[in-house]
């Protein structure tokens, strides 16, 4: 049992090593589309520092009777282009092999109307650059983002994984993410919209924390504990917290001025929508092994298969939570 436990360890802090420091490393690609004339535009761009260089994509501007005023240059992390076009109707990012799972947000500045965003998916790399945003193109945008980002955000995920141990039963999972999903609403909806926000210096290390003190609670067992009876209200708690942490990503996608509330509204819904897809995930793990024991005769002790997950879970927050207070 003591070797079982010394692997664990081991993997998990090789997994911290690669993955610690990064665990809300999802920044999408940023572009400018700016009109400053009628006829002259100007695209600027900025890609998050997780490409080679030669993994970066070209982004061009399309359109009608469309060219490039500036000499062609190789591609760069930050850059800006200059086109004259009669209209333009696309921009497009042309990758030398395949998108790494980035997407990309398009800012639309023209000059006899207010800015827009436009959030796209890793899969489009040529975006629509229309005269206004559409209900449907936020929607849909926002919503997949929100599934993108909480799919992509490991401590969120852990802290999920956590609350399924201390819930037990496909019920009460599901309730208690959902209470999990209108504690973070509350408050990503407050940062979000100027009400009121926390710094993330403060927030991130409390994140880390409520991870740790799930995964504590989960592998004591007690069936008398709050967290135990009322799972609901605990992951409702903590998404006041994680809500704080799930604002800092969208002050970077930036909300869309015409359609503020239903890009929050379908960001919850892509962020709820992603959390039951990893718990489906799991879940379904968990029956597939189950299958397999009984069908090979594989004995496994549910005490163990928990300390398999809980502690290397429980170390993993503490290293966060350390990291980021050494941080500050």
């Amino acid at each position: 049992m003591r070797v079982c436990y010394r692997l664990f360890l081991a993997w998990t802090m090789l997994f911290t090593l690669a993955t610690g420091s990064n665990a809300h490393e999802a920044r999408p690609v940023y572009i400018e589309l700016t009109e400053e004339a009628s006829g002259l535009y100007f695209l600027r761009w900025k890609i998050p520092p997780v490409l080679a260089t030669a993994d970066l994509p070209s982004i061009t501007l399309s359109g009608k009777d469309c060219r490039l005023r500036d000499v062609p240059t190789q591609p760069t992390l930050v850059g800006l282009k200059r086109f004259s076009c009669t209209e333009a109707t696309h921009v497009a990012l042309t990758y030398p092999s395949a998108n790494p799972v980035l997407s990309t947000i398009l800012i639309v500045q023209r000059t006899d109307a207010d800015a827009f965003n436009i959030v796209t998916p890793p899969g489009q790399t040529t975006i629509p650059v229309p005269e206004a945003p559409s209900f449907y193109s936020v929607a849909s945008g926002y919503g997949l983002e929100g599934i993108r980002h909480i799919l992509a955000g490991y401590d969120h995920l852990l802290f999920v994984l956590c609350l399924m141990f201390v819930a037990r039963r496909p019920r009460r999972m599901i309730l208690a993410v959902t209470g999990f999903t209108v504690g973070h609403s509350f408050t990503l909806a407050s940062a979000t919209l100027g009400h009121w926000s926390l710094p993330p210096y403060f927030v991130e290390p409390l994140i880390a924390l409520s991870i740790f003190i799930l995964a504590a609670e989960a592998l004591k067992g007690a069936s008398k504990t709050l967290t135990s009876r009322f799972p609901i209200v605990v992951a409702a708690g903590f998404g006041l917290l994680h809500g704080f942490g799930f604002a800092g990503a969208l002050s970077e996608i930036g909300l869309p001025t015409d359609f503020r509330a239903f890009a929050l509204l379908f960001f919850n819904l892509g962020v709820e929508m992603g959390q039951l897809i990893f718990i489906g995930m799991v879940y379904s793990g968990y029956l597939m092994w189950a299958a397999i024991s009984q069908r090979f005769n594989i004995s496994v002790k549910t005490k163990v298969l928990k300390a398999t997950i809980l502690y290397p879970a429980g170390f993993l927050a503490a290293f966060w939570m350390i990291e980021r207070l050494i941080a500050i």
